[in-house]
């Protein structure tokens, strides 16, 4: 069951609006790049954090970045694992109810099942990567398609809170 030409044209200029939050360590920036062209290809603007460039505490730029992205993906490996930063940003990012998609090396498969949480978990090599990227960015997809326009969750649960509050 295929979109019409029209469906498809309006589906990927819904989809151009949606920006995806990609967290990584300084030595993973090719796997990074790779990354951001696969979601790219599909549609989807990246803001791309290599945690050593930034300070060890969540900035309000970071914040933002994370509040107007649809998901959150990090290229985990054992350096952005053990990443101040990155606990900040995962943990800022559950808050807000992003989605967080983990794209793991395979040796940190069993450190991973720490983490307590609904996680999207992708494993790699490093002969399958690209692979691995599509995958991403089919998961990606899929959180979108329900979506016509990017939401804020937070002036989204404001309102509501409020509508709920309000008497009737």
């Amino acid at each position: 069951m295929g979109l019409s030409q029209d469906n498809l044209k309006k589906h990927n200029s819904v989809r151009s609006k949606f920006k995806t939050f990609v967290c990584f360590s300084k030595n993973d920036e090719e796997k990074a790049h790779i990354l951001e062209s696969a979601l790219a290809e599909k549609g989807f603007g990246t803001y791309l954090v290599d945690v050593e460039s930034h300070d060890s505490f969540l900035s309000s730029e970071l914040k933002d970045m994370i509040r107007s992205s649809v998901c959150f993906i990090a290229i985990l490996t054992s350096k952005l694992l053990v990443s101040s930063l990155f606990n900040q940003e995962i943990g800022y990012a559950q808050g807000k109810g992003l989605r967080v998609i983990l794209v793991v090396n395979t040796s940190l498969k069993n450190d991973v099942q720490n983490i307590k949480t609904k996680l999207s978990i992708i494993e790699f090599n490093e002969n399958d990567f690209k692979q691995s990227c599509l995958l991403v960015t089919d998961k990606v997809s899929k959180i979108t398609e329900i979506l016509d326009e990017p939401i804020d969750f937070e002036s989204f649960l404001d309102f509501y809170t409020e509508s709920k509050t309000k008497p009737g």
